[in-house]
């Protein structure tokens, strides 16, 4: 990520001259570039690369006769999962998202999930708070067979980055739960695969399954995987 530190006066307005040395520190991550910086119009910039784990780190920018400046910058593995339990009354509605967090440059998701049928029977798929503003975002599901539901997000297969420091939905799947569900019992929805997640360019990112979370390296030199095998992740519906 580009940082840009910028020489201003009392009324925060930027002065353009002389030229400053300014110099960054960080406390987590690598700085790319010249560094102590020399301001040109008053602005001085470098580049932060991130940490391989998740985090924060604390930029700071100094010159001589100035106050310094602080930035953050958090570090975020990208996800996407499901969220439960969730806890539901027989005949009425549940809404189980679809939450993606992290810097994930998308065009599409495709995903697969298994339900009880006799417990519950799907109603719709609709953008979440995320996406739902934005009209070049489509969602689309489909129950091919009883019990089992193919749910398809689309952006046009133009690259979408998704920039979201905590779990955000990206959908919502909404279930009718049996009139006849008995009092007290549980109903798995397994989110069984997520076939797809692509760029730009239609290709898939490489991915893995870790911990029920399906990670996505958006920044992998070489996007050559067709598809993400993934582990079961589980959700639980339970009546009362």
């Amino acid at each position: 990520t580009a940082l840009r530190a910028e020489v201003r006066d009392a009324n925060g307005y930027r002065v353009p001259g002389p030229p400053t040395s300014v110099t960054f520190a960080n406390d987590a991550g690598t700085l790319v570039g010249t560094n102590p910086a020399t301001t040109v119009d008053g602005l001085a910039t470098i580049e932060l690369q991130s940490a391989s784990v998740e985090g924060t780190a604390t930029v700071t920018a100094t010159a001589d006769g100035l106050t310094a400046g602080t930035a953050t910058v958090a570090f975020v593995i990208p996800v996407i999962k499901i969220a439960g339990p969730h806890r539901a009354r027989p005949g009425r509605l549940v809404a189980i998202p679809l939450l993606v967090r992290g810097p994930l440059p998308i065009a599409g998701v495709q995903a697969t999930g298994q339900f009880d049928a006799a417990l519950l029977s799907f109603q719709r798929a609709s953008k979440g708070a995320l996406i739902e503003g934005d009209p070049d975002w489509q969602v689309v599901a489909n129950p091919p067979s009883p019990g089992k539901l193919i749910v398809l997000l689309t952006s046009g297969l133009a690259l979408k980055p998704l920039n979201v420091p905590t779990d955000e939905p990206l959908a919502n799947l909404l279930f009718r739960v049996s009139d006849v569900a008995p009092d007290g019992t549980e109903s798995p929805f397994t989110f069984t695969d997520v076939t797809k997640v692509v760029d730009d360019r239609g290709d898939a990112l490489p991915c893995k399954r870790e911990d029920g979370l399906l990670t996505v390296d958006s920044a992998a030199p070489e996007l050559t995987v067709t598809g993400c095998d993934a582990t079961t992740s589980t959700v639980t519906v339970r009546f009362s």
